[in-house]
This record gives C-alpha cells, structure tokens and sequence, in this order.
C-alpha cells in the first residue's frame, strides 16, 4: 500500500509577510539600540557652551618698551593666536569649505550620507581610515576628545556637534574652527598658521595661498610642507581651488 505525502506549501505572501516582520524587528531593536546610546552620550557629554568658557591655549608674546617690537613669543605644543570675526579672511572661510564640508551651511552638524560614504570606504579596506566628519564634529573633536579611531569617540563626536549646532550660528561654530584646528608645525588656528607658512598676516593671504592652509587639516604630517608628499599637497591645494569653483564660493 502506497502512502502518499501531502506536500505543504508554503505561499509567497507569507513569506514576504515572515520576512517583513523580521526586518522591521531588527530596525526596531537597532533604532531603539542606537536611541538610547545618543541619549547616554547626551547626558554624559560637555555642554556645547564650554567651546566659549574654556581655558584655550594661547602664545604669549612680549613686545620692547614701545610696543611695536616683538621680543620673545613663548608657547607650548599649541603655538595659537586667537583671531574675531572680522580678522578672518573670506578666503580661508572659503576654501575651508571646500575642501572639508561643501554642504555646511545646510547640514544640523552630521551629514549621514559623508558617514555612509566613509563606512563603505572602511569596509573596502578593512580598516578606519576615513570618518566622513563635518567641520562641526572636527570643532568637537579638536576642543574636547581625543583623536582615537573607535565607535565610542565617534559616537561622542556626533552628540558634541549636535550640541554645538544648537547653541552657536554657522558663523561662530566656523570662526572656532579656524581658531582651533591643527595645520602642523606647531601651529594651531590660521593666525598663527599664515605666520608659519607665509610669513603674513592671516587677513593678507590668496585664495592660493588660503586654499593650501585648508589643505593640511585633513593630514597634518602626510601633507606637511616641510615633508615628503609636496606634490600631493600641491595636487589637494589644486583641488580645493578647482572644488571652490565648482562649488561658486
């Protein structure tokens, strides 16, 4: 006698209908997940108004009896004069943006779609070379965290410009910026910066000139202009003033 198995059938809606659900599942467990480390990360970080209270190093300079002389300028690691509003030039402000944050006047402080461009790069190469950061969370980095490549900091960094969009204009979060950032040899924020490389003024420089300065952020020995890797600081330089005309800065 034979015995016949029934064969069970399984309907695509069904499975669709499985697959939905696991899938909104996860997004709920990973949006509840990533929720509640923003939330920690809020409470546990500085508030964005210490960018302006806090002790920023400086170089001390002690001028003759006149005081039209330089004598001595004393400094630590961070060889840095402060610079307002009106010291800086339009054209480090635009070639700032052009080479690290096209879309700063529009982003709220993170720009997910860089993050996502930076991740896909990262996974390519199996390692964290890239963090698509915007001039927002470099301020945040520079003025309170450390420059370690890990989850944690990254995390930390996008809640502090979340912060500091809120409680400054775009005019200031950038002013502090090129105040504080790193240029290499020493020298940090464009005043002292322009000093070093082009024996000038910050408010005399070129847009050439400017648009090399915003080239060293990024990799401040690598393109250093006292290394190696001359002709990849030039090419960056180049690429930045044709970005800046593509952009109509």
């Amino acid at each position: 006698m034979k015995i016949f198995k029934k064969k069970i059938r399984i309907k695509p809606k069904t499975i669709l209908k499985e697959v939905l659900l696991i899938s909104l599942n996860v997004l709920v467990m990973i949006g509840t997940f990533v929720a509640i480390s923003f939330g920690y990360a809020y409470m546990k970080t500085p508030l964005a108004t210490n960018l302006t209270s806090r002790n920023i190093p400086q170089t001390s300079i002690i001028y003759d009896r006149t005081g039209e002389h330089i004598l001595y300028e004393i400094h630590g690691e961070e060889n840095r004069k402060l610079l307002t509003h009106e010291e800086i030039p339009d054209t480090m402000r635009i070639a700032t943006i052009a080479a690290e944050d096209d879309d700063f006047y529009v982003h709220y402080g993170i720009d997910p779609l860089s993050m996502l461009r930076a991740l896909k790069t990262n996974v390519e190469r199996k390692e964290l070379t890239q963090g698509g950061s915007t001039i927002t969370q470099q301020l945040a980095r520079n003025a309170f965290l450390s420059r370690d490549k890990t989850f944690r900091r990254k995390l930390l960094e996008i809640v502090l410009a979340v912060k500091i969009e809120r409680a400054y204009t775009k005019e200031q979060i950038l002013d502090m910026y090129l105040n504080e950032v790193p240029y290499g040899s020493n020298a940090y924020g464009i005043a002292s910066a322009s000093e070093i490389f082009f024996r000038k003024k910050a408010k005399d420089l070129s847009l050439d000139e400017a648009a090399l300065l915003a080239a060293l952020p990024k990799a401040t020995s690598y393109y250093s202009p006292y290394g190696e890797n001359m002709d990849e600081l030039l090419q960056r330089q180049q690429n930045i003033v044709a970005r800046i005309g593509n952009l109509g800065l």
